[in-house]
């Protein structure tokens, strides 16, 4: 009997007793289109030779990260000492990529993957030792910041995914 009243006792308090209710914070949310991976050592700093090759294995990559496709037309590419590419007429395909080369080249358009980008620069972009990769839209909101930092000796393509 005695237990029963315990029982009951605590049942009647835990009835009447205010309810807490937590749950686990959601999971952030990916952007839309976000800065997927920087190559910023094209072929090791010993072979960098300035060519055209040379810079556009220097890139970006845009991922799309929904199921629809996105325009980027407008958009900007920016590093920390205010290098800036303008997206021209883009539009990433659902879960596509757009890639953004450093040298010059013709743009093409994937239907299905990759898009790419010239940026049409004569020298690097992307610092060796560390820089911010900033992608605004056209209306200025930054949308994705990538920063990375390498003290790597190695002479090897270098590259950070975000």
């Amino acid at each position: 009997m005695r237990h029963a009243r315990l029982v009951g006792g605590l049942l009647a308090a835990a009835l009447t007793a205010p309810t807490v209710l937590t749950s686990a914070p959601a999971a952030e949310a990916l952007p839309a289109v976000m800065i997927h991976q920087v190559v910023y050592d094209s072929y090791g700093a010993t072979r960098d030779d300035y060519s055209n090759s040379s810079l556009n294995a220097e890139y970006v990559v845009l991922r799309n990260t929904t199921s629809t496709s996105r325009t980027v037309t407008g958009w900007t590419v920016t590093d920390a000492t205010g290098f800036r590419y303008t997206l021209p007429t883009t539009t990433i395909p659902a879960k596509g990529t757009v890639k953004i080369m450093t040298g010059k080249g013709r743009n093409t358009t994937g239907v299905r993957a990759t898009t790419a980008r010239h940026w049409g620069r004569g020298s690097y972009v992307w610092n060796n030792t560390g820089d911010t990769v900033t992608v605004r839209n056209r209306s200025g909101a930054r949308m994705d910041t990538c920063r990375y930092t390498d003290k790597s000796t190695r002479d090897s393509v270098k590259s950070v995914y975000c």
